[in-house]
């Protein structure tokens, strides 16, 4: 683990580590360049952008600090800085009511992502998603609709007496675009106290130049695909929220022969593969991935109800260098058709300490594929399961 930028220095008894470097010194670190002035974001919200930097270019890292934390609450949009697919406010859109429904014209490159209730919330204080479905006569008893061809958004007359009344009430977040995808290109970027709301960042080399991307205290809900994609970059998140992606909430694979690598510091991961909001089974959507021979840091992260298992790394063939250190990670309540609350596959190394979970449902812990270790101490999970060639070792063993 000699490629990691800090030294650890604590667990802390609320499951939290303790780093010797803040996120913007592993930045620093990690950066080939000098780091620009911060470019200082007003707080509402701001459209997605795309940062593309040629390191050979001259040109600097650049910093992007929004106005305030958004992990914590109260949640309020009006004092956070959001990076927000495009849309209109519910207030904005001219509202009919017509059967059991109230219809609006969603205007083009718009479509809703998610529809919600600003007082109703989940069990984690965040807005709770109304149920997406696949027609209106569904839709009508509990939920929303949107007919992609006609660009109309069905939502339940049972959620308010009248138009205006659904208008203060109610909150649309946007699919993002997949031509305006905010990503990280080639260059190296810093982001601080920032939503991302139905958006996808994407993390990716180019031209063999490996994009290098630090998120401190950024939250990522709604994301229309993973929450964070990362391929053949360096990411790092540091007291980062990742909630109800559409899919995985942080997947980092090879890039061309780039191999990726993702350091997650005291991050919390809720809902990957959107299990709430969408109606069809998902049964593969993780919360953190490593893929190939790509390394992967997760330190002191709180991981649930995830689609699928909520942390798995994966080596792809003989050959594979891939090592992962899961270090004081919790997981709990794996929601697929075969849960699992960690996974290592492949031709892997895992390095497990100081782990734990919580409301088993299924598989604690799943070492499968040939050559794939998995080292362990001071763990406290329920059973390892070993299959297809897949070896469980105390450290005391190697």
């Amino acid at each position: 683990m000699d490629w990691l930028p800090f030294d650890l220095l604590a667990l802390n008894a609320d499951g939290t580590v303790t780093v010797s470097k803040d996120a913007a010194k592993i930045m620093d670190k990690i950066s080939m360049l000098p780091s620009a002035d911060a470019e200082s974001l007003a707080a509402g919200a701001h459209d997605p952008f795309q940062i593309r930097i040629d390191n050979g270019s001259g040109a600097s890292a650049r910093s992007f600090i929004g106005a305030s934390n958004p992990n914590q609450g109260p949640f309020d949009l009006s004092k956070l800085t959001v990076i927000r697919a495009p849309g209109p406010e519910p207030k904005a859109l001219d509202w009919a009511q017509g059967g059991k429904f109230y219809r609006a014209l969603i205007p083009a490159g718009s479509d809703p992502r998610a529809v919600t209730v600003s007082n109703v919330l989940d069990e984690y204080s965040r807005p709770k998603p109304l149920r997406e479905f696949a027609d209106l006569e569904q839709a009508g008893e509990e939920g929303w609709f949107f007919d992609q061809k006609e660009r109309t958004l069905y939502v339940s007359k049972k959620l308010a007496t009248n138009v205006n009344a659904l208008k203060d009430i109610l909150g649309i977040v946007y699919r993002q675009p997949g031509t305006t995808t905010m990503r990280v290109q080639g260059g190296e970027a810093y982001f601080e106290n920032i939503l991302f709301l139905g958006v996808l960042p994407w993390v990716l080399n180019a031209s063999g130049l490996v994009s290098k991307a630090v998120f401190k205290n950024c939250a990522f809900w709604y994301s229309p695909g993973s929450g964070i994609a990362n391929e053949g970059g360096y990411v790092v998140l540091d007291g980062c929220e990742i909630y109800r992606s559409r899919d995985h909430g942080l997947v980092s694979r090879k890039s061309g022969d780039t191999q990726p690598k993702h350091i997650v510091i005291n991050t919390k991961v809720r809902y990957a593969g959107d299990v709430d909001t969408y109606g069809s089974t998902r049964n593969s959507q993780s919360g953190l991935s490593m893929n190939d021979s790509g390394l992967a840091v997760i330190m002191g992260c709180d991981i649930r109800k995830s689609f699928g298992p909520n942390i798995v790394d994966s080596g792809a063939g003989a050959g594979s260098q891939g090592i992962s250190w899961w270090y004081g990670v919790h997981c709990e309540e794996s929601l697929g058709t075969h849960p699992m609350n960690f996974g290592a596959q492949g031709v892997r190394t895992v390095w497990m300490e100081h782990c734990s979970e919580g409301n088993t449902k299924g598989t604690s812990v799943r070492v499968a594929g040939e050559g794939t270790v998995l080292h362990h101490a001071n763990n406290t999970v329920g059973k390892f399961v070993s299959d297809k060639g897949g070896q469980v070792l105390h450290f005391s063993e190697v």
